[in-house]
């Protein structure tokens, strides 16, 4: 009986496939679930603390120096760079918007380079899927913090 998957494709890069998009999957659809009229009544609001941060960083202020952040700072970068997209100033509706772009692409991101981690360590098709989507689960676990 001829096998379903295409030729020259191990079995172990169908277990990564599939564990890749299991991951994924199951990040978006926590990130949908996190924008659903349930999970918005808990919603913590800090976008406009985020978005003066990004645009003081944009306008040249360094922090430390010129401003003292309440985020570690690292947690910075991720306030610049919705910042320096839209623009000083802009909106705070299309700063969120930006920024919580910025968050999907950090969780997809997350996702790629946990499985490549797994996938280093030889993690066996079992663990790889069931860590993925673990780490797709992320943003529900951890609530409206994440949007």
């Amino acid at each position: 009986m001829p096998s379903s998957r295409p030729e020259g494709t191990s079995p172990d890069a169908v277990w990564i496939a599939i564990a890749i998009v299991l991951g994924l999957t199951t990040l978006l659809w926590s990130w949908a679930a996190l924008h659903t009229e349930h999970w918005q009544r808990y919603e913590l609001i800090d976008i406009g603390v985020y978005e003066r941060y990004g645009d003081t960083i944009v306008d040249g202020e360094l922090p430390y120096r010129d401003f003292g952040p309440e985020y570690p700072p690292l947690s910075l970068a991720v306030f610049v760079l919705p910042a320096a997209i839209v623009g000083a100033g802009a909106a705070e509706a299309e700063f969120g918007d930006t920024f919580e772009l910025t968050m999907l692409a950090c969780g997809i991101a997350l996702v790629l380079v946990s499985a490549a981690t797994l996938v280093s360590l030889g993690a066996s098709p079992l663990r790889l899927c069931v860590a993925l989507g673990l780490v797709g689960a992320t943003p529900l676990l951890l609530g409206s913090v994440t949007v």
